[in-house]
């Protein structure tokens, strides 16, 4: 680093702290006040703190091109890039990059000023005024971190660095690197992940600490679903791609423990997340409220995997088909075009012109849009029609529509499964889940009315049922074997369940078939008033769709076609045959018979007269002395 940017980098980390520090001073002495005040009142104080900010954050930016005096010489993008033989004007990059990173600076400690004003102090003035800063401020803070950035982009080398190692040496990585031995490697890709999820806790945190007054109710449970994410994430992910990637490997089940070689997939680990972190709240916090927690909760996930989503940006990965960048994405910054450019695990680029289709950004946009859509539009706007719960089950329904529409633009280098069937079921599965938890809540709610027609769970349960046989029919709708060409072939359900192709599958079949009557018994029994008949039968009815589920999910294993292939990949209408049973039984679990917590007993009115008889002959005896 030469001298003049040794100078820039001290001036500039001076007056960035001493603009830190009185931004600090300034907030804590407006919340020490308890009288009600505006935040106009302090105007003076926070816009010379935030002056200094800006200055102190441009100096830093300064020091970026100050320190590599060799960029001056790059005037034109080399040949086989993507901008290959355009401009590249120093001058101009130096101070959209300085101001940019000036004004960065400055907008960020403004809307972290706010938004730590707006959430502690109860008694201000205005209180619009450092709601609107907070969130106004996002708009020009996205502005101005493009306006940094775009002015240093085409110096960088690409693939971007997506992690650094520690040990022996110190350096950073790439996708296309060679492993280091005897290193611990960083990921940014982990980094992105936990920062995600830090977000989600953030914000569940204030929920509850604004309904129950607690702090930290959310500590430990935090911890464990997030640790039973990560697990969830990377068991599906092997299961997924147990075909592709795993099961020829030397040592597949050491390499399936390889976490730290990437490949993990959101789906898994979002639903085992969540399931994990709701069990511990039930065994750890039986007096909160288990609809509230999951309703505040589980959307915020769409936050965390809206920042998660950048690791791929990182690793090149998760990314669309081969298109022209006229096609509609030129008005992207220059560094995020040319990581676009690049190919995964390669040095090599698509060349001039042509980038990946970034599905990782489209997604990243309709999870973080997708959370004040839950949270706001519908759990505020349709208030009166939801019903607790209804929040948890729109995560499932909401993100399983955005990944079964981005799943066939999705580049085959990244597929899951055999011909991508993996994570297209996925997304159904998602989407089924979302409905039954939807379902679920507002028939348990309308069972609890005095009026509620008692054969409606059951019907529901029926149809369902029907429904999971049906599907297993449609030609349209099975599953295909995984063989080595890329078309890999289609089977319809009738051939594969009646043909002796796939004996599990009839077995399950038939199980699901005699679940179906069960449950007609079991409406039978319910219309007569029998109830101890009508809930043994429904007990049975219930196990065998569990039973019936859970051998097509796991069927896959078992097929023996004839082409001899010795895998099967589950398809869509085998998924929604899996799922829907487990639905049909959870529905109906509402029908089984339950103690009433606080209820009163027999013996309880007799207690009460035996206790006030002694109090009425005390009274006689008074009045006869009277």
């Amino acid at each position: 680093m030469n001298a003049i940017a040794i100078v820039l980098l001290i001036f500039g980390l001076i007056t960035l702290g001493g603009g830190i520090y009185f931004l600090v001073k300034n907030v804590r002495e407006f919340l020490k006040n308890d009288m009600e005040r505006s935040l106009l009142d302090r105007k003076k104080g926070f816009s010379i703190s935030l002056v200094l900010i800006l200055a102190g954050g441009a100096l830093l930016g300064a020091v970026l091109f100050s320190g590599h005096p060799e960029w001056a010489n790059k005037t034109v993008y080399e040949a086989g890039s993507l901008f290959e033989g355009q401009a590249i004007n120093y001058v101009a990059n130096y101070v959209l990059s300085t101001i940019g990173a000036g004004f960065l600076a400055a907008v960020l400690a403004a809307i972290l000023a706010s938004f730590t004003i707006y959430f502690k102090k109860t008694k201000i003035k205005n209180r619009k005024i450092p709601f609107w800063i907070m969130i106004g401020g996002i708009p020009f803070a996205i502005a101005f971190f493009l306006m940094w950035t775009n002015g240093f982009g085409p110096y960088l080398y690409y693939p971007l660095v997506n992690g650094f190692y520690l040990g022996a040496s110190f350096g950073f990585t790439t996708t296309a690197g060679p492993k280091i031995d005897g290193t611990l490697r960083i990921a940014f890709y982990a980094i992105i992940i936990i920062s995600g999820a830090l977000i989600s806790y953030f914000v569940s945190s204030y929920y509850f600490k604004k309904k129950y007054g607690t702090k930290g109710m959310l500590d430990t449970l935090f911890v464990v679903a997030f640790l039973g994410g990560i697990l969830g994430a990377r068991v599906w992910y092997v299961v997924g791609n147990w075909n592709r990637e795993f099961a020829h490997a030397e040592n597949p089940f050491l390499k399936a423990l390889a976490i730290t070689d990437g490949g993990l997939t959101i789906l898994g680990g979002a639903f085992l997340g969540v399931v994990v972190g709701f069990i511990f709240l039930r065994l750890t916090q039986k007096k909160t409220d288990p609809r509230f927690a999951i309703d505040v909760c589980v959307p915020t996930i769409l936050l965390a995997q809206a920042v998660g989503r950048w690791g791929n940006f990182f690793n090149v990965e998760v990314y669309g088909s081969v298109v022209n960048i006229n096609s509609g994405w030129s008005w992207l910054p220059n560094w995020f075009l040319l990581q676009m450019n690049c190919i995964n695990g390669s040095l090599e680029h698509l060349g001039p012109g042509l980038i990946h289709v970034p599905l990782f950004f489209i997604e990243s946009l309709f999870t973080f849009g997708g959370y004040f859509l839950i949270k706001y539009g519908i759990g505020k706007g349709l208030k009166k029609w939801i019903v607790p719960g209804d929040l948890c089950g729109l995560y499932f329904l909401y993100y399983g529509l955005v990944r079964i529409s981005m799943e066939p633009m999705r580049d085959t280098t990244f597929n899951m499964g055999t011909d991508n069937s993996w994570s297209m079921c996925n997304a159904l599965i998602y989407i089924a889940i979302g409905l039954g938890i939807i379902s679920m809540f507002h028939l348990h709610d309308y069972m609890k009315k005095e009026n509620a027609k008692k054969w409606l769970p059951g019907v529901c349960s029926i149809a369902l049922m029907v429904m999971a046989v049906l599907f297993q029919l449609l030609p349209s709708l099975t599953g295909s074997a995984s063989i080595t060409d890329a078309n890999p072939k289609i089977y319809g359900g009738f051939e594969l369940i009646f043909s002796g192709k796939a004996p599990t599958y009839l077995v399950s079949f038939i199980i699901l078939c005699l679940s179906i009557v069960a449950y007609l018994v079991y409406l039978f029994f319910n219309e007569k008033g029998k109830e101890k008949e009508a809930n043994i039968v429904n007990i049975v009815a219930s196990s065998s769709a569990l039973l019936g589920a859970a051998m097509i999910i796991l069927g896959q294993n078992w097929v023996a076609l004839n082409d001899g292939s010795a895998f099967y990949s589950l398809y869509y209408g085998f998924t929604l045959a899996g799922v829907l049973p487990i639905w049909a039984a959870v529905l109906s679990f509402d029908r089984l018979p339950r103690k009433k917590k606080g209820a009163p007993t027999v013996e309880e009115p007799a207690k009460e007269e035996a206790i006030e008889a002694p109090k009425e002959k005390e009274a006689g005896i008074a009045e006869e002395k009277a």
